[in-house]
């Protein structure tokens, strides 16, 4: 997340900078001589976090795993699944369960039947486990929050007067680019000039937002059933 921001400024100077050659321009300690336009985060703090906002809803996949005793012949799923996206194989109770040659795929209407509101399966054969897959609604929620970066820009030319046109260069370039940065969903903005034994710094503030997704409501590759030892 840093190094996108580095990156951007020094592709963005790079580009637009005159009077510094390509290879002057670059991070901070590796730029060596005259004249030359370092850049370094030297510093970052995260902003207050927002408050969780909903985003709607997504179709999800998931399994489960479903064991039925010797007389069951109903299931409840932890999840409602989508009309037609239902997967199942099954083993039978007198088949032993030997690695993956005795499962059998069985289809709606002929192995099971399925009430979609209430999320229950109903097998038509007596069946000991089955292994399901489908599709759910899942309802996507976003937490985010900001993360904000000091970076430095140090400018240093041959000459005092060199050094002051190649920083004037480098402020109407942020300036003039700052849209190339809005584009990555950074809001950069300049903050103040230092002045240094050999050089100017100047000092931007680079903001981005940090996000995540998540889905909630949704149970994924659950087990149902008895333990060995039960």
């Amino acid at each position: 997340m840093l190094q996108e921001i580095e990156d951007l400024l020094i592709e963005t100077l790079r580009k637009n900078v005159k009077g510094v050659a390509m290879d002057q321009i670059g991070a901070e300690g590796l730029i060596k001589g005259t004249p030359s336009v370092g850049v370094a985060c030297r510093g970052f703090k995260f902003g207050a976090q927002q408050a969780v906002d909903s985003e709607g809803s997504k179709t999800v996949e998931i399994s489960e795993v479903l064991e039925l005793k010797k007389d069951e012949a109903r299931k409840r799923l932890k999840n409602k699944p989508e009309r037609g996206s239902l997967e199942i194989h099954v083993l039978e109770h007198n088949v032993k369960e030997a690695g993956k040659d005795g499962w059998m795929r069985i289809t709606e209407g002929e192995g099971y039947t399925v009430d979609y509101k209430a999320g229950i399966i109903e097998f038509t054969q007596p069946v000991w486990k089955a292994k399901i897959t489908y599709r759910t609604r899942a309802e996507v929620l976003r937490r985010a929050l900001k993360l904000i970066s000091k970076n430095f820009i140090d400018v240093r030319g041959g000459n005092g007067q060199e050094t002051d046109a190649i920083a004037e260069e480098v402020v109407k370039t942020l300036l003039a680019e700052s849209d190339v940065f809005e584009r990555r969903g950074i809001s950069l903005r300049l903050l103040k000039g230092i002045r240094l034994e050999d050089g100017l710094s100047i000092v931007c503030i680079a903001e981005k937002e940090l996000s995540v997704e998540f889905e909630v409501g949704v149970m994924e590759k659950i087990e149902i059933g008895q333990s060995k030892g039960s």
